[in-house]
């Protein structure tokens, strides 16, 4: 079996926390920090989550790397299916993107918010628009326990220096 991009994240998060995940314009963040800020994106998905048997879908637009990589995450987190948009696509189309796909969320970054907007009102079934400004705070959130929670439910194994995925049989 194979461990999924969430699973190695978790494992990385949980056993390297203040290795540095991504390098966003000359500042580090770490495996913590984009955890936490991720689980807070899962949060707020979780607000708006109505069935907690189905996956929803949960759009993602971002013309930002870390933002993009902390809203993909949340949607892993909340147990989404990810849909990525292109931040390129006009209203409309993005409108009919999300009704076609049947996204229930869309998390996007702030210069994206205006266009996710825009779309929210033409698609149908669509919730508000989560934007990362608000939902992604620097508030620290114990995450430890989720982790280890989703790290220890798999059943692959990492090599803890490459972080490579190796299946277990």
């Amino acid at each position: 079996m194979w461990l999924s991009p969430l699973d190695v994240f978790c494992h990385w998060a949980t056993y390297y926390p203040t290795r540095v995940a991504v390098q966003v314009n000359g500042a580090n963040v770490t495996y913590s920090e984009l955890a936490s800020r991720a689980l807070a994106v899962a949060a707020r998905i979780g607000e708006q989550t109505t069935s907690k048997t189905n996956r929803p879908r949960c759009a993602v637009v971002s013309n930002l790397k870390l933002d993009f990589l902390v809203a993909a995450y949340g949607a892993m987190f909340a147990r989404c299916s990810l849909i990525v948009v292109n931040p390129k696509l006009s209203e409309p189309e993005l409108a009919q993107l999300l009704t076609e796909n049947d996204a229930k969320h869309l998390v996007c970054d702030a210069s994206a918010l205006a266009l996710a907007q825009g779309a929210a009102k033409l698609a149908t079934g669509l919730r508000p628009p989560i934007a990362l400004s608000t939902a992604a705070s620097t508030t620290v959130i114990e995450h430890d326990y989720l982790l280890r929670w989703k790290l220890d439910s798999s059943h692959g194994q990492l090599d803890d220096e490459w972080g490579l995925v190796f299946s277990s049989g």
